[in-house]
């Protein structure tokens, strides 16, 4: 498995999927070969792939916490289906409650509910939900001792509620602490506007 990963990080993603499905042949009710797939089909941008993969795993172990967080953030982040969002990722924080990643989760699923909330006219529901989106999201990075992509979610709160100033901060903190680019498409995006509209 360790092998199958270092080929798909050297580029070589068929390759690894061939040999993970190869030892799923031999084990193919194993969650955790499973979610190691979904992994490298995530880290290749194949992100349906990723989905259907980690939804396998759950199919076989509705308790793996990682794959409950993987699906329940995608979904999140899509927009769709918020209410399954919040099941996986309040399940999936019951078993690891002090996983900082699966704390953010619960915070931008929070702030998606805030975006929902907002569009539709409810504008006291968004901001209860921008709160409590920035009270998880506080504490996550707490947890990880800091992350690029939580300090993104934070920026992308402050400026939620209008704060550009302070977006832009986190944003610059964001791109310090070494970005994953394929979490963070819009980073560099969204900094360098807010850089234009402050200036």
């Amino acid at each position: 498995l360790y092998a199958a990963t270092l080929r798909a990080k050297s580029g070589d993603v068929d390759g690894a999927v061939a040999q993970v499905e190869q030892m799923l042949e031999q084990d193919p009710d194993n969650d955790e070969l499973l979610y190691s797939l979904g992994l490298i089909f995530a880290e290749a941008g194949r992100s349906e792939d990723a989905l259907r993969s980690m939804q396998r795993a759950l199919e076989q172990n509705p308790d793996h916490a990682n794959a409950l967080n993987y699906v329940g953030y995608s979904l999140a982040e899509r927009g769709e289906r918020l209410d399954d969002s919040e099941r996986m990722i309040a399940r999936a924080l019951e078993l690891r409650p002090e996983d900082g990643y699966i704390t953010d989760s619960l915070g931008w699923l929070y702030f998606m509910r805030a975006r929902e909330h907002q569009s539709a006219g409810r504008s006291a529901l968004a901001r209860s939900f921008a709160e409590r989106a920035r009270a998880q999201l506080a504490r996550a990075a707490a947890l990880t001792g800091g992350d690029p992509v939580i300090s993104e979610h934070l920026g992308d709160i402050d400026l939620f509620e209008g704060d550009k100033a302070a977006a832009l901060r986190r944003y610059e903190e964001a791109l310090q602490q070494d970005p994953r680019p394929s979490e963070q498409p819009q980073l560099l995006e969204k900094l360098e506007q807010l850089r234009r509209e402050l200036r």
